[in-house]
C-alpha cells in the first residue's frame, strides 16, 4: 500500500529547493494559512466530485481519513480477513489520490508566492500529523473517560473496520464512496456548514 510520505518524497524530488526569500519565519504556517483562504474540488476515479471551500480544512479532513483507514487496513489483518485488507488498501488510495491533488492544487495555484511552492508538503505533512493527533487524542479520551458504551470499543481502527463492514455490498471494494464516508461525515457534521460539500453523479 502507497504510504502518505511517498506522495511527499515523489513531490519533494520534483520540487526547487526551499529557498528563504523573507528573511526567515516559517514557510509550512505561510502555506496553511494561505490554503485556508481558498476552495479546492476534487473528482474521484467514478466521477463523485468533492467541493471544499477551505483547503486547509479539506487537507485535515483526507489526512485524518487517511489515517483510520490505515488503522482498519491493520485490524483487518489482525482478524486475518484478507478480504476487508484489499478493501481497506483501495480506500487509502483514493485518499492518497485525493491528498496527491490536493498537494498540486495548492503548489501550482496563480495566487501562491513562488517561494512557497517548496514548502507545501510540509505544510500537508503537518495537517497530517495533526489528523492523525486528532484521532489518536479521541480514541484516549473516550477510553480514558469510559464512555465508550458497554460492549463496544474505542479502537479507531476496529470502529473504522466496523463502519465500513456493515452493510458491505461487493460493489464497495472499488466505491469512493464508501471509501470517504468518514469525509463525507465530517462534511455534514461541520458546524459552520461551509467547509464542503459532494456532488455526486447526476447532480446539477
Amino acid at each position: 500500500m502507497k504510504k502518505f510520505k511517498d506522495i511527499l518524497r515523489e513531490f519533494r524530488e520534483n520540487s526547487d529547493p526551499p529557498r528563504d526569500n523573507r528573511g526567515g519565519g516559517d514557510h509550512e504556517d505561510d502555506v496553511l494559512r494561505f490554503m485556508n483562504n481558498i476552495s479546492f474540488n476534487h473528482k474521484t476515479a467514478d466521477d463523485h466530485e468533492f467541493n471544499f471551500n477551505n483547503a486547509k480544512e479539506a487537507g485535515l479532513m483526507i489526512s485524518t481519513g487517511l489515517y483510520k483507514q490505515e488503522r482498519a487496513f491493520n485490524h483487518a489483518h489482525t482478524q486475518n480477513d484478507e478480504f476487508m485488507k484489499l478493501y481497506f488498501s483501495n480506500s487509502a488510495k483514493t485518499h492518497e489520490r485525493m491528498l496527491d491533488n490536493l498537494i498540486n492544487h495548492v503548489a501550482n495555484h496563480p495566487k501562491l508566492p513562488q517561494h512557497l511552492r517548496p514548502h507545501v508538503p510540509g505544510a500537508i505533512e503537518k495537517l497530517q500529523s495533526e489528523g492523525e493527533n486528532i484521532v489518536s487524542k479521541t480514541e484516549k479520551w473516550a477510553s480514558g473517560l469510559g464512555i465508550t458504551p458497554k460492549g463496544q470499543t474505542s479502537n479507531i481502527g476496529e470502529i473504522t473496520y466496523n463502519k465500513h463492514t456493515k452493510g458491505f455490498a461487493p460493489s464497495h471494494m472499488n466505491s469512493s464512496l464508501h471509501h470517504l464516508r468518514e469525509i463525507e461525515d465530517d462534511i455534514e457534521n461541520d458546524p459552520s456548514g461551509d467547509v464542503g460539500y459532494i456532488l455526486r453523479k447526476g447532480e446539477v
